[in-house]
């Protein structure tokens, strides 16, 4: 991943994803192994922000990625892949949980939303945090 690469456990929360480019795919994070991710915001990554393993879960080794609460806005893809979360191959056999995010174009599920403007308080100055008219305020304010 550009600005982060989960080969084991991980969890992160709270953080800004922008401007980040992998040569492949992972433009912000690659996940390979086992990865949540909550309240967390991704903005112009390059080669999609999210890039996650196909692998299926076996015996041995778990092969999961957890997103909830997230904002995904601006990113960019190149070779056919999705903008906000995709794996770094097809036939994808993970396992995800995608609750409660803002996708541009996929939804991985009821709970997300697709296509909406978050309403950054200034995209152009960097300022990432949202206004209270956005839909994303209050949204992930329901219990996991």
């Amino acid at each position: 991943g550009g600005a982060f690469s989960s080969s084991g456990t991980s969890f992160i929360t709270n953080s800004l994803f922008y401007e980040n480019s992998a040569t492949n795919v992972g433009g912000a994070i690659f996940n390979s192994r086992e990865l949540s991710v909550a309240n967390c915001t991704f903005v112009a990554n390059k080669n999609t922000a999210l890039a996650f393993s196909r692998s299926a879960t076996d015996q041995y080794t778990i092969h999961s990625t957890n997103t909830f609460n997230s904002i995904f806005y601006n990113n960019i893809a190149t070779n056919g892949r999705l903008k906000d979360a995709d794996s770094d191959y097809s036939n994808d056999l993970s396992d995800k949980d995608f609750r409660r995010n803002i996708f541009q174009e996929n939804t991985f599920g009821p709970t997300n939303l697709l296509a909406v403007n978050p309403y950054f308080q200034s995209l152009a100055t960097g300022n990432f945090s949202i206004q209270s008219i956005s839909l994303a305020y209050g949204y992930g304010n329901n219990a996991l």
